[in-house]
């Protein structure tokens, strides 16, 4: 990820701190995100839905969103790794409970953009299955996950390994 302009077919997100909104920016200042109509002040699963939206919309009264940088050889940034993924990852190869994993494939700007509009007007959101971030990486990669979901399923995974080796 880089604090840069966005470019037409980009992920980008604003940091909210407890969680970051993820969005696919499709140029002129317009970005598709899943997420409840402008205007609603509390977050309803049941309202959110996948719709083409101002950047002002988007960023929602903060001033700095980030691109996402996706390379060729993984799609992960591995430089930001927490102790808990490290000391998880550990136990997994004790325990034998590591999971491959999914190639992935880079979508030039257009196809990002045409895959994003695909969707447009999609009402299923899931907060662990088909968040905001699941949605524009999809467009992006053909993956869709959420590093949010994952790291917070790895903590919840490491106490489980934990308690199994107790045992």
């Amino acid at each position: 990820m880089a604090k840069k302009k966005a470019k037409a077919g980009d992920v980008i997100f604003v940091d909210r701190g407890l969680f970051r909104h993820f969005g696919v920016y499709v140029g002129h200042d317009r970005v598709i995100h899943y997420a409840p109509p402008k205007g609603e002040f509390k977050f309803d699963a049941d309202e959110a839905c996948i719709h083409e939206a101002s950047m002002e919309e988007f960023l929602d009264g903060d001033e700095t969103y980030y691109v996402c940088d996706f390379s060729e050889d993984d799609h992960r940034d591995d430089d930001d790794d927490s102790w808990w993924d490290i000391f998880r990852s550990a136990l997994e190869a004790i325990v034998g409970e590591e999971e491959p994993k999914e190639q992935f494939h880079l979508y030039t700007p257009q196809s990002t953009i045409a895959r994003a509009r695909r969707r447009i007007g999609e009402k299923s959101y899931d907060l662990l299955e088909n968040n905001c971030e699941h949605f524009a990486l999809w467009c992006k990669t053909g993956i869709s996950e959420s590093r949010q979901v994952d790291g917070l399923m790895g903590c919840i995974s490491t106490v489980k390994l934990v308690a199994k080796l107790l045992d």
